[in-house]
C-alpha cells in the first residue's frame, strides 16, 4: 500500500513537472493628465497587455483586442457592452507629403480644424532618470498653418518586456502616416520605450492643452484569465453610433 501511495504521489509531481508553464505577458500601464486653461483634470489611465498573436488595449472605457491568430480585432465600449469587429489591415504606407490646408478657409472651421502637421523629430541628447531608467529626450515638433503640436519623449534602452514587439504591436498601428514615416527613420523611437511623454498642443482657438502621460507599470506577468477574448456579455454593434450608445 505504501509503495502504491508514493507511486501515485511520484506520478503527480512528475505530471506537474512535465505541464509546460504559461510564458508571462508583456504589461505596461499609463497614467494621462490633461491641463487646459490652467485647470488639471483628473488623470485617465490606459493599459496594455501582450502575448504572442495577441493584444489587448484599454484606454479610458474603450477596449481593443487584437488577435493575429484570427486575422481580426474587437472594439469593446465598457459602457455600452456593445462591441465592433474588424479585420486587420496592413500598417499604412508612409506619405510623401502630407496634403496642403484650405488656407482660404480655414479661418470658418473654428473647433472643426483638425491641422495637417508636418513633422521633425531631435534627439536631444539630455537624459534623465525616470523611475530608476536612464531615459533620452527626443523632441517631435509637428507644424501646420494655424497650428503647432511638441513632444517631448522620454525614451528608455533597457526594459524588462520586449520593446520591438510592444512597437511593431500598439505604437505604429496607430500613427498617422506622416508621423509614421518619423519613427521608421529614427531607430530610437522603436526600439526604446517611452516612458514619459508631453504633449503641448496650439490652435487658433483657446489656450494651449497640455497632455503628460507617464509610464506606471512595466512588467511580465501572468494575464488575467480570458483577457484576450471577447466577453460573452457584450453583444455586437452594427454601426458606431449604437457602440456608443447614441
Amino acid at each position: 500500500m505504501r509503495k502504491l501511495l508514493s507511486s501515485l504521489m511520484l506520478a503527480g509531481v512528475m505530471a506537474v513537472w512535465l505541464v509546460p508553464l504559461s510564458a508571462a505577458d508583456d504589461h505596461l500601464a499609463w497614467s494621462m493628465k490633461r491641463t487646459f486653461m490652467g485647470r488639471t483634470f483628473p488623470p485617465q489611465t490606459s493599459e496594455v497587455w501582450i502575448a504572442d498573436g495577441k493584444t489587448y488595449v484599454r484606454e479610458g472605457v474603450v477596449v481593443t483586442i487584437t488577435r493575429l491568430d484570427l486575422g481580426k480585432k474587437w472594439i469593446l465600449n465598457q459602457r455600452t457592452k456593445k462591441y465592433l469587429e474588424e479585420p486587420l489591415t496592413p500598417a499604412p504606407a508612409a506619405a510623401a507629403a502630407p496634403p496642403k490646408e484650405d488656407k482660404f478657409r480655414i479661418q470658418e472651421y473654428g473647433w472643426n480644424y483638425v491641422p495637417v502637421y508636418e513633422w521633425s523629430a531631435k534627439e536631444t541628447g539630455e537624459t534623465a532618470a525616470i523611475d530608476g531608467r536612464t531615459c533620452a529626450k527626443i523632441v517631435l515638433t509637428g507644424e501646420a498653418d494655424y497650428a503647432t503640436e511638441s513632444r517631448e519623449i522620454w525614451i528608455a534602452k533597457e526594459a524588462p518586456i520586449d520593446p520591438g514587439r510592444y512597437y511593431a504591436r500598439v505604437v505604429e498601428p496607430n500613427l498617422e502616416a506622416a508621423l509614421l514615416a518619423v519613427y521608421r527613420a529614427m531607430p530610437a523611437l522603436k526600439t526604446g520605450l517611452a516612458v514619459k511623454t508631453v504633449t503641448t498642443q496650439e490652435r487658433p482657438i483657446g489656450s494651449p492643452i497640455v497632455w503628460e502621460n507617464v509610464l506606471t507599470k512595466l512588467e511580465t506577468a501572468e494575464p488575467p484569465a480570458g483577457i484576450y477574448d471577447l466577453p460573452a456579455d457584450y453583444k455586437q454593434a452594427k454601426t458606431r453610433e449604437e457602440w456608443a450608445g447614441r
